[in-house]
């Protein structure tokens, strides 16, 4: 069984904390606790992944997260986007896209705060574009 294919959801708790690093002397308090607390689930996280790899074969890991930034006291700078990251698309952007009433069907891409370029997808291509003041 080598085709297996890892849909790894909420993938910034899954890394590995860069070695030799160690910013947590800087940490202090609740913040040092949860940051091992959080370096501790990621290893979790990661080791499993890599058990699954080593006994049946992993073809491809695919990370999903709508925060894809290192965290704090994982050794690298706090917020720092994962090297692998494809596309940044954060929940903001996610939930402000949502359209809905009589725009149910359009999609939209924001321009900036105001403005979003809204159109209808057809099999033709794009439909009854406009540029909207989303507010």
């Amino acid at each position: 069984m080598k085709h297996i294919l890892v849909l790894n959801d909420e993938a910034h708790h899954c890394y590995r904390e860069k070695v030799g690093a160690d910013d947590e002397e800087e940490l202090k308090g609740d913040d040092r606790q949860e940051a091992e607390k959080n370096k501790e689930a990621a290893r979790l996280w990661i080791s499993g992944v890599e058990a699954v790899n080593r006994k049946l074969g992993v073809s491809r890991v695919i990370d999903l997260s709508a925060t894809p930034f290192f965290l704090r006291g994982s050794g690298y700078a706090e917020g720092t986007l994962f090297p692998w990251t494809m596309s940044d698309f954060s929940l903001m952007d996610a939930i402000e896209c949502a359209l809905r009433g009589n725009r149910v069907g359009f999609h939209s891409i924001r321009i900036n705060a105001q403005w979003r370029l809204v159109f209808r997808w057809t099999d033709a291509g794009p439909a009854h574009v406009a540029i909207v003041d989303y507010h």
